[in-house]
């Protein structure tokens, strides 16, 4: 559907011959998406429940055996390559066979430092977790703080399934929006940085990521 300006109101045109929606408004489209947002907003008890949730699991995340065993594998590596260094020296271990040693010891040690980089960070997984329940407090009064440009950044990654029939609009949420019923946490990595509202990084590919781009920065004092 193409939007048309018609005495100063947007009307969204079909331009499909056989289609039974000829034109919708722009602010009836608004009230639908609006009320199916008001109905995934979750409330501050079922935020608090999440948000408990979650810690728990984050309790269990952040326990040190995984980075433990992960450093012991490394210096168990180091001290081996080290031990090769000492024979070199002695004269029990020809070159050749010292090279090898290394070449394998440093592509061990590449490999479980990467390992190491990559195990979840439960600070921001917290961080994480925060901002996404945030969001889910307050779509509506998001969605309605937006421009119009916005607003279509905000309802093409929000609803995975988005259809009008006549004059009644049928959206389906996406997979993100239903973590707050299922509990699932959000996914490790780096904490969503607030940027510009008008700079959305179009090859950022993630719709959560896109939408969480575009709630204003909170001020310091958490307003």
């Amino acid at each position: 559907m193409s939007p048309e300006l018609q005495k100063r109101q947007v009307y969204y045109r079909c331009q499909g011959r056989d289609c039974a929606t000829k034109t919708v408004r722009e602010d009836d489209l608004d009230s639908h998406v609006s009320s199916a947002l008001r109905r995934l907003e979750i409330s501050e008890e079922d935020a608090s429940e999440l948000a408990n949730r979650w810690n728990d699991q984050l309790a269990t995340i952040a326990s040190d055996d995984m980075r433990k065993s992960l450093q012991l594998r490394i210096d168990a590596v180091e001290q081996a390559l080290s031990r090769a260094a000492d024979l070199l020296i002695g004269g029990t271990l020809d070159n050749e066979t010292y090279l090898v040693k290394k070449r394998d010891a440093t592509l061990r040690l590449s490999a479980l430092n990467e390992e190491m980089r990559n195990l979840p960070d439960p600070v921001e997984m917290e961080a994480n977790n925060a901002q996404f329940i945030e969001l889910m407090k307050n779509l509506v009064g998001l969605y309605e703080s937006l421009k119009p440009a916005e607003k279509r950044i905000f309802v093409e990654n929000t609803f995975s399934n988005r259809t009008v029939i006549v004059k009644n609009a049928c959206i389906e949420p996406c997979s993100w929006v239903q973590m707050a019923q299922t509990g699932q946490g959000v996914p490790s990595g780096e904490p969503h940085r607030h940027r510009d509202r008008t700079n959305i990084d179009p090859a950022d590919k993630s719709p959560l990521k896109k939408v969480l781009g575009l709630m204003k920065p909170r001020n310091e004092d958490g307003s």
